[in-house]
């Protein structure tokens, strides 16, 4: 290979000892060489020399000079943080991404400056030196989660980050950490937030920014320090503003970004028509939805209120006389597997059955299993073919969402039919998320919600329990409408806060806490509970009260954190 043509282009030049001598003559002589607008760095201790090697030098080129005792006898600590950064061109994917030197040219600034810059460092600053040495990386979220449009800018951070993680491990005598300030309001915000080619960013930024989780500089340097003192991380760890929260979430998978299928049963009105609404208005571009129902007219209703800029077919049949192999041929005819970044089914389907039996009434099979086809076989079966067109030989990550209720936790009177589907349904998805823990699994409560299902409920008339609570729910203000449950699932498998399988009722962590407290704990106490001003000595008479009824494992109570309550 021939030589590198070092002089050639563009240059960042540090100088040490530059205030005299061979090391005034290197700055005067190079400067007269480089390119214009080429940046030099001097360092020496002695500040009137440096001034005058300055007015010695080409004005061309950008200087700056910092007077420093490079014996540096005196410190205790020497610190480099290692903020520059760009990045990059946003506008191209990475197909187009073909040119060697826009490569170069972004890494030369977001990695190969640090590494070196760092080594000088650790030349000024070597073992004979008796200064502590901190190095801080300023890394981004940007290094563990490939965004579209980010491929510059992501693979260098990326990279940035693994030279500083084996830095760490070359010289553990240094303190590395590798530091993400989340979002921040800077220029390089408003950048990602104006991304053309993809929404995934964007989407990302504005989320973030709803949710009020956009950090200004101020609390990001703040926060830097207290991590410093704390020292609550190993060399070389990635420590983010939000940790632990960040980390837990980094372990999980951001549902709801990239190419969506979103397969909805029951989606011709209530809860599943606000959730194929709802979900289209936040899935990007040509994301294909498939909603099943039994009336036609609600289908074709649902899709003229869905986003345009997604794609939508729909099948009216009954879904509780629906045969494995059939289901099957419906998805597979409209729809390739391999196209799609994330595959979500949302379990929607289902009926309250008859309400105007007890349970000594209950002594048809024929009711029972047809009772038991729509709401516990038919989600069974149809989530084994979701699983075989989504098996692990296609790219998308599968997020199986199934509406339950607090029927499958509380006996309700009036309710064996639906109380005990409920809870065999639950049942079976919790083993599900068991056997397969490469699948995100969801049982969502929405509460009690307005739907001609809650008008059933309260209208039950051999038995006043349920009736008693519904009422009691509206009076109080706590019953949801079906947009209010669409929304709220969206921030709960955004949030990523549940573990696979768990049950998450719209008003958690409240109704858990309660439901933890003593499982048979009626529901109107939940409601008391909800509606109390004074929420947290409530909570602590209630586990107080019930912690009786306990099993031994159980006890004491785990602590809970009853500040989130205020």
């Amino acid at each position: 290979m021939g030589p590198e043509f070092f002089l050639v282009g563009k240059l960042f030049i540090l100088i040490t000892g530059a205030s005299k001598g061979i090391g005034r003559q290197f700055a005067i002589t190079f400067s007269q060489i480089a390119e214009c607008d080429s940046h030099f760095l001097l360092i020496a201790r002695n500040e009137t020399g440096l001034q005058e090697t300055v007015s010695k030098m080409s004005h061309r080129v950008n200087v700056d000079y910092v007077s420093l005792d490079l014996s540096i006898a005196q410190a205790d600590h020497a610190i480099i943080i290692h903020n520059v950064g760009t990045t990059g061109d946003l506008s191209q994917l990475t197909n187009e991404m073909n040119d060697f030197r826009v490569w170069e040219k972004m890494f030369d600034l977001n990695v190969f400056s640090s590494a070196v810059l760092n080594s000088v460092f650790m030349e000024i600053f070597n073992d004979k030196v008796k200064a502590k040495k901190l190095v801080i990386n300023m890394t981004s979220l940007a290094s563990r989660y490939p965004a579209k449009s980010g491929a510059y800018y992501c693979s260098a951070k990326a990279a940035r980050e693994m030279y500083f993680k084996v830095f760490a491990k070359e010289f553990p005598q240094v303190n590395v950490l590798n530091y993400s300030p989340f979002f921040t309001q800077t220029d390089l915000l408003k950048e990602l937030e104006g991304i053309k080619r993809t929404a995934e960013l964007p989407i990302l930024s504005l989320m973030f920014r709803f949710a009020g989780l956009i950090l200004t500089p101020n609390q990001v340097a703040d926060r830097l320090v207290e991590i410093i003192r704390g020292q609550k991380y190993k060399s070389g760890d990635f420590v983010d503003y939000y940790d632990p929260i960040t980390s837990a979430l980094l372990l999980t998978e951001f549902f709801l970004i990239g190419k969506l299928f979103v397969l909805i049963t029951g989606s011709s009105k209530g809860i599943g028509r606000e959730f194929a609404i709802t979900f289209s208005q936040i899935a990007e571009r040509d994301s294909h939805f498939l909603l099943i129902a039994r009336n036609e007219t609600g289908l074709q209703e649902t899709v003229s209120k869905m986003s345009n800029n997604v794609s939508v077919d729909y099948v009216s049949m009954d879904l509780s006389l629906a045969q494995a192999d059939h289901l099957e041929d419906i998805i597979r005819k409209r729809i390739n597997p391999d196209e799609y970044d994330h595959a979500i089914i949302i379990h929607n389907v289902g009926t309250s059955g008859d309400l105007s039996q007890l349970t000594n009434e209950m002594n048809n099979f024929r009711v029972w299993e047809k009772m038991y086809d729509l709401n516990v076989f038919l989600p069974a079966v149809l989530n084994s073919v979701f699983m075989k067109i989504f098996n692990d030989n296609v790219k998308a990550k599968k997020l199986v969402i199934n509406m339950s209720s607090l029927a499958a936790k509380i006996p309700l009177s009036s309710m064996g039919y639906y109380c005990s589907a409920k809870a065999a349904r639950e049942m079976y998805f919790k083993i599900f998320a068991k056997e397969f823990p490469q699948v995100n699994v969801l049982n969502y409560s929405p509460f009690l919600t307005e739907t001609d299902l809650l008008k059933a409920q309260g209208s039950i008339n051999r038995t006043t329990e349920l009736p008693e609570i519904i009422k009691l729910a509206r009076l109080v203000g706590l019953t949801l409408t079906p947009s209010q449950a669409a929304h709220r699932l969206v921030e709960i498998v955004r949030g990523q806060m549940y573990k696979s399988g768990d049950f998450v009722d719209y008003y958690d962590p409240l109704t858990m806490i309660l439901l933890l407290a003593n499982e048979q704990l009626n529901i109107l106490e939940i409601l008391r509970f909800l509606n109390a001003e004074d929420k947290i000595s409530l909570a602590q008479s209630i586990i107080g009260e019930t912690s009786k009824f306990l099993p031994d494992k159980l006890k004491p109570i785990p602590k809970v954190n009853f500040g989130i309550l205020k």
